[in-house]
């Protein structure tokens, strides 16, 4: 289970527990419906996405959603593959 924390402004936060399939139909909505936002994905043991509207952190990589899309993508294929 994977954590998401939405970020509206500075003072207002999300947060939630999902799975890559929700993840992966959000961005394809934000995709569908143009919407303006970017995200960060933290790997690993304590694995974090937070779609950023209006700040963010420098500390982390930020993706559209399309680009965040074929990340998560790319590493579902790379874990099937090491199975």
């Amino acid at each position: 289970m994977n954590r998401i924390e939405i970020v509206i402004g500075s003072t207002k936060t999300i947060e939630m527990q999902i799975t890559y399939k929700t993840i992966k139909w959000i961005l394809k909505d934000n995709i569908k419906k143009n919407v303006r936002n970017l995200w960060t994905w933290k790997q690993g043991k304590d694995e974090n996405f937070t779609c950023i509207y209006k700040s963010y952190n420098d500390d982390l990589p930020i993706y559209t959603p399309q680009q965040l899309l074929d990340k998560i993508d790319e590493t579902i294929k790379e874990q099937l593959s090491s199975l």
